[in-house]
């Protein structure tokens, strides 16, 4: 399936910038924008974990590169499985399967310092 991929202003500034700090790395993070947003437009990423408490649903996050994460909001999601994360917290969290999708909106970029 073919997706369409939209970029908030902020996820294209968070990028150009994230260029300018990993400088003398920008093949390394060309790649990895390459393989995840090509999976993104092409389908063969499908799910991703649920960002934050439960008013974020609908929005996904991914890493990229070092501590860095896309942030996206897929069209059409919904809950696959819950993950319990043991890093001590016992917080569950969402899996969103986004196979549906027609269209994905790129929101951010987190890095460390988010």
């Amino acid at each position: 399936m073919k997706r369409v991929l939209r970029s908030a202003n902020r996820f294209d500034d968070k990028l150009g910038g994230l260029f300018e700090t990993l400088h003398g790395r920008e093949e390394e993070l060309q790649a990895a924008v390459n393989r995840l947003l090509g999976g993104l437009i092409d389908g063969t990423v499908n799910w991703a974990p649920q960002l934050g408490p439960m008013w974020n649903y609908d929005v996904c996050i991914l890493p990229l590169i070092d501590k860095h994460s896309v942030v996206f909001r897929p069209n059409e999601s919904k809950p696959k499985y819950i993950e319990i994360i043991y890093s001590g917290t016992g917080k569950k969290q969402a899996i969103l399967d986004f196979a549906a999708a027609t269209r994905i909106d790129m929101l951010n970029i987190e890095g460390p310092a988010d």
